[in-house]
């Protein structure tokens, strides 16, 4: 965090945090929330046997504990509350590292559409053709997952623009560019506390590497992270405390 403070000072952060626009930020929080329901959504393809408001608190718990945790210890918190609803963990092992794949693919997809949208397309055609091979060899709707993933990933890429787009003149293209950096570290191990610096660096890197300013550069990665944050906690802490009451 000591490079991207050097570039942004603290006061410029919380001055830019809180010159943001109200109703963009209820607006990136509105997609924020479709997001995880794609997400929720994803998993009922495969936990049939688990409500989906169960399926959206859990995976919201998820995301929160993951966002906050380093080096991704918080995925603990899935297996943990899935079986407190009664699945079995090879049946949660399967369905995690499946959806972590799809994660990671739709990463790809994107962020190829993006630089070059004919790679994008080919990456999608040939993916699905894969998937549709391979489902009948782990007998899940693959498909339907990877569009699910695709279009969470979509939605999380939407809230953050929209949420920071008045103190950010970046085109939807370039900023898709640079926030697949900062959901690479935020899926990888690389992942520190919070994400405090490694998201920054990752997403305000590729921004720096595609001509803008260092300290734009980083004041929009520190503003898409916290916007991040918040939500997440907000989301989770809520799941939470409904999980539980239900759970009683």
């Amino acid at each position: 965090m000591g490079v991207v403070f050097y570039f942004v000072p603290p006061g410029e952060f919380l001055r830019s945090l809180f010159s943001l626009n109200p109703s963009n930020v209820a607006s990136g929080f509105f997609f924020y929330l479709l997001s995880q329901v794609a997400r929720a959504l994803r998993w009922k393809l495969i936990l049939k046997e688990i409500s989906f408001l169960n399926l959206f608190l859990i995976n919201s718990i998820n995301i929160m504990t993951n966002n906050i945790l380093p080096a991704r210890s918080g995925e603990l918190s899935w297996f943990i509350y899935a079986s407190r609803l009664g699945v079995k963990l090879k049946t949660s092992l399967e369905a995690f590292f499946i959806a972590r794949g799809l994660d990671l693919l739709a990463i790809a997809i994107a962020s190829l559409s993006f630089f070059k949208p004919v790679f994008g397309v080919a990456l999608l055609i040939f993916s699905f053709l894969g998937l549709f091979l391979l489902k009948r060899f782990l007998n899940m709707p693959l498909i339907g997952m990877a569009s699910l993933s695709l279009t969470s990933y979509l939605l999380k890429l939407s809230a953050v623009f929209v949420a920071i787009s008045d103190v950010s003149d970046l085109e939807f293209m370039t900023f898709g560019l640079a926030f697949a950096g900062g959901e690479l570290t935020s899926i990888l191990p690389v992942h520190s506390f919070m994400g405090l610096g490694t998201y920054e660096m990752g997403f305000g890197g590729l921004l720096k590497l595609l001509g803008l300013a260092p300290d734009q550069a980083f004041k929009v990665a520190l503003l898409a992270h916290s916007f991040l944050l918040f939500s997440s906690i907000i989301l989770g802490v809520v799941s939470l405390i409904v999980f539980e009451v239900k759970r009683r």
